[in-house]
């Protein structure tokens, strides 16, 4: 009679005194907005990589490696966004109060509220990719605040 052995690689790894390979994981960015004016419209949040960066802070945009849209409750909100590698990241938000899927402006300044990673304060120029960027080693939080002209 014939039996199968099964050998997991760990194991047979183990024999021969090397350690098994690990594997790349994966890790959630819990992202807490708050100070947003009133509950109106949405809040739209785009996650950034530093390998999609040319268009940050431009949200929402297809650049983004994540994009969301959330109701604010009592001027908050928090986003979960699972499945990043370790890297470096940005997020920006804007607060569409109109709800018309984008950042409106008056006198080429944003009528509506913007959040960006690293800046509690809003400017012009916004901050750059790097200036905004964090490193995601683990499972983390970060909060933004939104911020109005």
């Amino acid at each position: 009679m014939l039996r199968t052995l099964t050998v997991s690689a760990s194991v047979l790894l183990a024999s021969f005194g090397l350690a098994p390979p690990t594997l790349a994981q994966d890790h959630a960015l819990t992202i807490e907005i708050a100070d947003a004016r009133s509950d109106d419209g949405a809040l739209i949040v785009c996650v950034w990589a530093e390998s999609g960066a040319d268009g940050f802070p431009r949200c929402p945009s297809d650049d983004a490696v994540r994009s969301d849209t959330v109701a604010l409750a009592n001027g908050r909100a928090t986003v979960v966004v699972d499945g990043l590698p370790a890297g470096r990241y940005a997020v920006s938000a804007i607060h569409d109060e109109n709800g018309d899927g984008g950042m409106n402006r008056s006198l080429m300044r944003p009528s509506e509220g913007v959040a960006i990673s690293g800046s509690d304060t809003i400017s012009m120029p916004p901050p750059d990719f790097d200036d905004a960027a964090f490193a995601l080693t683990a499972d983390q939080s970060v909060t933004l605040k939104v911020n109005y002209w």
